[in-house]
């Protein structure tokens, strides 16, 4: 093409056709490190969620661990008289935290209704609070279900906690699901396996008809 020959129209045109090319590649590139930032901040929250007052967490813990020996061993719930006991008999907090079991209990929920809230409103990555605090969340809310329950019919509230239990319940989806495809797949695996081995094997079929030829002298 002999651009001599393009006329002032023309020249025009192609200027205002690159000049938009230029301008959308650069809202696209602007996009899309704009989701990757957003991304990223959104991992960080959750990570931020699992790093957050560690040491008087850890304090919690270890008052309602002392308090409720069963609540690290299963994540069933905690029947609800072994919890009201366990919070009338306490002696206010341990060596380790200085709050009621009550409270304890209380800021541990409300700690995992923050990020269940957090995760539901996409300020918070639910892969990264899945793999960070999936497991501790669950334990909590289903450790507790009994008394949430109490609670809510108590005070005539049926939302409270809602986003932490709505988050522990999700954790234990996702998680079920991951154990299916693992399982599909392990399945998967095997039958492959099991078909190079078969592949492997002599023909005993064949070798069978063979010998039964052979002994018939046909």
């Amino acid at each position: 093409m002999d651009l001599s020959k393009l006329t002032a129209e023309q020249w025009t045109i192609i200027i205002a056709v690159v000049g938009t090319f230029f301008v959308a590649a650069g809202l696209i590139f602007t996009a899309y490190q704009l989701r990757k930032e957003y991304a990223w901040r959104r991992k960080e929250k959750a990570i931020a969620f699992s790093n957050y007052n560690a040491e008087h967490l850890r304090g919690v813990y270890s008052h309602i661990v002392d308090a409720l020996p069963d609540y690290n061993l299963t994540e069933e719930p905690i029947k609800f008289e072994i919890i009201d006991k366990a919070i009338k008999e306490d002696k206010k907090g341990n060596k380790d935290s200085k709050e009621s079991l009550s409270e304890d209990i209380h800021y541990l929920l409300s700690r995992y209704e923050e990020l269940g809230l957090s995760v539901k409103q996409h300020v918070a990555d639910f892969d990264t609070a899945y793999d960070l605090l999936g497991t501790p969340a669950v334990q909590a809310v289903m450790a507790f279900s009994e008394y949430i329950s109490d609670l809510r019919e108590k005070e005539k509230r049926p939302f409270t906690w809602e986003h932490a239990v709505d988050f522990a319940v999700r954790v234990r989806e996702t998680r079920r699901i991951e154990i299916e495809k693992g399982e599909r797949k392990a399945k998967a695996l095997k039958a492959l396996g099991d078909l190079k081995k078969a592949s492997a094997k002599p023909p005993e079929v064949a070798v069978s008809v063979d010998k039964k030829i052979a002994s018939t002298g046909q």
